[in-house]
């Protein structure tokens, strides 16, 4: 996926490998970053023509894949999983699973 060079925060659901069947078009792409002020610039649309973080994607997907994480959002403290589920969109929720980890 084009890198928000301009410091824009670009959706990362809306990646994926958009060079390969099943994936995302360039022009798709671009529509959707559309929604996001400030991301689109002739840097970006010539990146996401040109698929040059083709790489960077197959490496991130390969890492989070590797992770053996099921999903995001997680939280991992010393590396264990904390459990997800609504405590992790609720400020209550999460300090009590927070401390029942030991933080």
């Amino acid at each position: 996926m084009p890198r928000a060079d301009s410091g824009a925060a670009a959706d990362s659901g809306a990646a994926g490998d958009f060079g390969s069947p099943g994936g995302f078009s360039a022009e798709h792409l671009l529509r959707i970053a559309d929604r996001v002020e400030g991301l689109r610039s002739a840097a970006f649309d010539r990146a996401a023509r040109e698929n040059s973080h083709r790489e960077w994607v197959a490496d991130a997907e390969k890492a989070f894949e590797a992770s053996g994480v099921g999903g995001t959002p997680t939280v991992l403290v010393d590396g264990t999983a904390l459990p997800g589920g609504d405590a992790l969109y609720d400020a209550a929720e999460f300090s009590k699973v927070l401390r029942d980890a030991g933080l």
